[in-house]
């Protein structure tokens, strides 16, 4: 069920963004270990980066399973259906995911602005970097989201 262009631009950056993201907190979280309990003593921004890639990372993993049509569902009584009322319950379904987005991105939008003088204590990165993956992945998966209920509509065979 996967009607991803594996070669398409926006695939690749996602991905990309996403290996080097978890690769770096990998990394992050390595050295503060090692430099804890071989050298006693902790890198102070440390744990504060981590944290903020682990957010980076859950939103760009968020992205890439809408994408590929890979989060959890339970299509138990959906398969159970007639194939046209199946079409509309997925519609309906798709709809109401993309309606989630919007507000996703919305709020995210407005925790974004509300953040644009905070920095944070061990960085002092500004906080608006932080949360600008929320209201990006809100209309990043909105998009994605009208895409399949494109899909879901397009004629067989184009």
């Amino acid at each position: 069920m996967k009607q991803e262009k594996p070669g398409t631009f926006l695939s690749a950056c996602l991905n990309t963004g996403a290996i080097v993201t978890l690769t770096l907190m990998v990394t992050i979280v390595t050295a503060q270990v090692v430099m804890r309990y071989v050298f006693h003593h902790s890198l102070s921004w440390a744990e504060e980066a981590a944290r903020f890639l682990l957010v980076w990372v859950a939103f760009l993993g968020t992205i890439i399973g809408l994408q590929r049509k890979e989060h959890i569902s339970v299509d138990a009584f959906v398969s159970m259906l007639p194939h046209t009322i199946r079409g509309v319950v997925t519609a309906i379904s798709i709809v109401i995911t993309a309606l989630f987005w919007t507000f996703l991105g919305w709020g995210g939008l407005g925790l974004w602005r509300s953040a644009a003088d905070q920095v944070s204590p061990a960085m002092q990165l500004p906080m608006s970097w932080v949360y600008a993956i929320i209201p990006i992945s809100g209309l990043v998966l909105l998009l994605i989201s009208l895409d399949h209920l494109r899909q879901l509509f397009r004629p067989k065979g184009k």
